[in-house]
């Protein structure tokens, strides 16, 4: 994930937000319609690989497609 010959900011939400904080994750999820919008790139963990796997990354492609 990181560049070579420079910096690059990363969000971590799973780590940047106090996922037991109610009104601490309220007001970062209001930021995100922010954040999100002006990223040049975002990136997503779903998580290990698993049965369904296949049938959810499809579904994704077909979402990509379609906007």
């Amino acid at each position: 994930l990181r560049h070579i010959d420079r910096e690059r900011l990363i969000r971590a939400d799973g780590a940047c937000i106090n996922q037991n904080d109610l009104d601490e994750r309220a007001e970062q999820v209001r930021l995100m319609g922010d954040i999100y919008p002006t990223a040049r790139q975002t990136i997503v963990f779903l998580g290990n690989e698993s049965d369904e796997s296949s049938a959810g990354f499809e579904r994704m492609m077909s979402w990509w497609e379609y906007y």
